[in-house]
């Protein structure tokens, strides 16, 4: 594991421009990784058919543009985003919700590894010993946003982790695609966010 201070040349160079951005991370993998142009895939725990077949097309196309894809190693799409990137010889990166002496949900231990393995990375702004609880998952979620350029969300209910994470990215000036079809996509279109269109 590596400790990343923020005036460390591996901080990530967007989260500089957040306000009241973590002075230090903590990395496990490749952290020169976080240098590199980045692009969020968020969505439902809960995943469709529809959603699974989305994301694997949004992240081949991410790769095939060089973008390193962040999600946040959750169960759906999160864990569909990182393991297409690995099949498809892309580099992911996922940011936890605690620290990186955990891996929460225990069945994605091994996806870690893999991430950590295929030249990513695992990124907490919690120190090893900090388990995983309800109230760090929108501070994990802001710390996905801050370090990328812009975040794809997949599919989403309106009252939901995945729409906590369009909110923190039009609050922060990122740039928000959305796929139609969800409860919270088609709700964020009507307000005026941009579709994904393959």
């Amino acid at each position: 594991m590596r400790v990343i201070d923020v005036d460390s040349q591996v901080y990530p160079p967007l989260l500089l421009e957040v306000t009241n951005h973590p002075d230090r991370l903590y990395v496990r993998g490749e952290s020169k990784v976080l240098l590199e142009k980045m692009v969020a895939v968020v969505g439902s725990r809960k995943m469709s058919d529809k959603g699974e077949e989305v994301t694997k097309r949004v992240v081949k196309k991410l790769v095939d543009m060089e973008m390193v894809v962040v999600s946040g190693l959750a169960r759906g799409v999160d864990s569909v985003a990182h393991a297409e990137c690995l099949r498809l010889g892309g580099r992911t990166v996922a940011v936890l919700a605690h620290g990186l002496d955990w891996v929460y949900p225990r069945e994605n231990a091994g996806l870690a590894e893999k991430i950590v393995d295929g030249g990513g990375a695992l990124v907490s702004q919690l120190e090893e010993g900090v388990r995983p609880e309800r109230y760090f998952f929108p501070l994990r979620n802001r710390l996905i946003v801050g370090m990328c350029l812009g975040v794809v969300v997949i599919e989403a209910e309106i009252k939901s982790g995945t729409m906590t994470t369009a909110n923190w990215a039009a609050e922060l000036n990122r740039k928000v695609w959305v796929v139609r079809g969800s409860p919270g996509t088609d709700l964020l279109i009507n307000e005026g966010v941009d579709e994904w269109l393959f």
